[in-house]
This record gives structure tokens, C-alpha cells and sequence, in this order.
């Protein structure tokens, strides 16, 4: 897969550049997603052409912000680096299924605002069910959980019913397959050894 490159501003601004490189970002750009905020956004995440992704933190911001506007960022990434790999392909297709079943289809390879919506808010309540896809990632799960738990209450609230296949496109932009391996390895072992304790 490919390495992304993001930058993070916050609502200061500061160095930030437009697509069209004038100093400033223009609110109208097709090209930049929001996280909104009752009346504002929290944080925005715009693509640039380069493949860089630029994401803006507001004064409304909470601890779910960044964690929105990075899903944005991996759905993106998914879509730029599909052609890759088949697995890469097979995972973005799984995704526009998923968007078409929950009444967003891709067309012509564009992905609705709804639709990145919808995905964002299920990259948080994957984050918020706190089941890291590798050993390495457990704690920051944890803390990601607690986080998005306090903003939340409950996962329903994110209004992003996300399926296992979902679940497993997102372990596979986090972790390796043979991270993932060694982590249900682990798990299917836990259960024995808190029996073996008792």
C-alpha cells in the first residue's frame, strides 16, 4: 500500500495551502470533507492532487475528530492504491457494496459525500468496539475506546451499521495479514487461559 501523507492545522491555519496553492481554503471545494459540529464544523480533511491530505482542526474539535477525519483519509487511500493488488481491489469493492446497500452507490468511481460520511462514522465505531486488528495496536484501541465512549455513550449513535467484511477491509488498512493472524491466534488462546486461572 501506499504511504500517506497528512498535515494537520488548527483553526489557526497555519501554512496551510489551497489545491490551487492561493494560502487559503476554499469552503465550496468538492474536495474537502467536514466533521460537523451542531453549528460548525469540527475538522475538515481536503485531498490534495499531489496525494497529500490535509486535515483541519477547529475550535469545536473533540477527541473524535481527528480519528473522523483519518478514516476519511484511509478510504481514500484505499480507493487511490485498489488497483495495486487484488486483494486492495476485492476491498474496495466490498466497501462500494456496502455504500450501495446502506443507499449511497458509487458511481464512476466517485464516492458521495454521504458515502464518506457513512464510512468515517464507521471508522469510528470500529475504534469505539475497541478490537484492534494486531497485538501492537491493543493499547492505543483501548484508548481510542475510552475516548470515542465518553463523545458517544453507545456505537449506535455513530449511525454507521459497519458488517464483519467491513470490519476486516478496516483490520487490513491497520495490520498486516500476518498480524491479524497472530492476533485471532491470540484471542481463540485467552479465553483457555483465564479458564486455566480459575
Amino acid at each position: 500500500q501506499g504511504t500517506a501523507h497528512i498535515q494537520v492545522f488548527d483553526e489557526y491555519r497555519t501554512n496551510i495551502k489551497s489545491v490551487d496553492n492561493r494560502g487559503t481554503f476554499d469552503p465550496a471545494d468538492p474536495r474537502i470533507l467536514y466533521q460537523s459540529a451542531g453549528d460548525g464544523p469540527r475538522g475538515r480533511i481536503q485531498f490534495i492532487p499531489d496525494g497529500r491530505s490535509i486535515i483541519e482542526l477547529f475550535k469545536d474539535r473533540n477527541l473524535s475528530t481527528l480519528l473522523h477525519e483519518l478514516g476519511h483519509d484511509y478510504l481514500e487511500q484505499l480507493r487511490v492504491d485498489a488497483p495495486q493488488s487484488e486483494q486492495l481491489t476485492a476491498d474496495l469493492q466490498t466497501v462500494y457494496d456496502w455504500f450501495k446497500a446502506n443507499g449511497h452507490e458509487v458511481t464512476d468511481g466517485v464516492i458521495p459525500v454521504e458515502a464518506h460520511e457513512l464510512w468515517a462514522r464507521g471508522f469510528e465505531r470500529y475504534l469505539m468496539e475497541g478490537k484492534a486488528p494486531s497485538q501492537g495496536l491493543q493499547r492505543i484501541f483501548e484508548t481510542f475506546r475510552g475516548w470515542l465512549t465518553a463523545i458517544y455513550k453507545k456505537v449506535a449513535a455513530l449511525r454507521s451499521p459497519i458488517t464483519p467484511e467491513i470490519r476486516e477491509v478496516m483490520d487490513r488498512l491497520l495490520a498486516t495479514d500476518e498480524e491479524i493472524a497472530a492476533m485471532r491466534e491470540q484471542q481463540m488462546l485467552e479465553p483457555g487461559l483465564a479458564q486455566e486461572r480459575l
